[in-house]
């Protein structure tokens, strides 16, 4: 058979399907009731303004949350000048020099939770191919003026008993005092 006549053949079976559908007896409009499981904004712990890239942006951490061994941190960027704000490689650092884990370049690789109790610097998980467990930031995600992107980045839980830690993010300084969430 041809790829034309199996084209066409297609083309008539799926007109056929499309129309015996349609030739049913009405059907009742799905109807939409609200849930209450419908996900709210997270609250602002800790916020600052800086300057990124030419852009003043509010950077704000949301929650620091550990769940069994791992421990996840979302933040959040809200561009307050009157332009697009291009995070791009604002928040990377861990990978930034090596040129072997290109992968981890665009990421938030480089925001990391402080221990300040055990002395310690989480930065984010790795996959076993190498790559961040954070969010990515590739050259074309832009946040327009008055508008808020989230980010996120996976650790190693802090040990039980660490109620506060310090959440450090390039560009931007470090938040102390941050609660940690279980």
């Amino acid at each position: 058979m041809s790829r034309l006549t199996s084209l066409a053949l297609l083309t008539v079976t799926g007109t056929a399907l499309i129309l015996a559908g349609c030739s049913g007896p009405p059907q009742a409009a799905p109807t939409f009731t609200p849930t209450s499981a419908i996900p709210t904004a997270l609250p602002t712990v800790a916020e600052r303004t800086a300057s990124i890239q030419g852009s003043s942006v509010i950077i704000a951490v949301r929650e620091l949350r550990v769940a069994d061994a791992v421990m996840t941190l979302t933040w959040s960027a809200t561009v307050v000048s009157a332009d697009f704000w291009y995070p791009g490689r604002s928040f990377e650092g861990r990978y930034d020099d090596d040129k072997t884990t290109t992968q981890n370049w665009y990421t938030t690789s480089g925001v990391s939770v402080i221990d300040p109790a055990h002395a310690q610097r989480y930065l984010p998980a790795l996959t076993t191919e190498g790559h961040c467990v954070c969010s990515s930031t590739p050259v074309t995600f832009g946040i327009r003026a008055g508008q808020t992107g989230y980010f996120s980045a996976v650790y190693q839980a802090v040990p039980e008993g660490v109620a506060t830690v310090s959440i450090d993010i390039p560009h931007t300084g470090t938040f102390t005092d941050i609660p940690v969430q279980r």
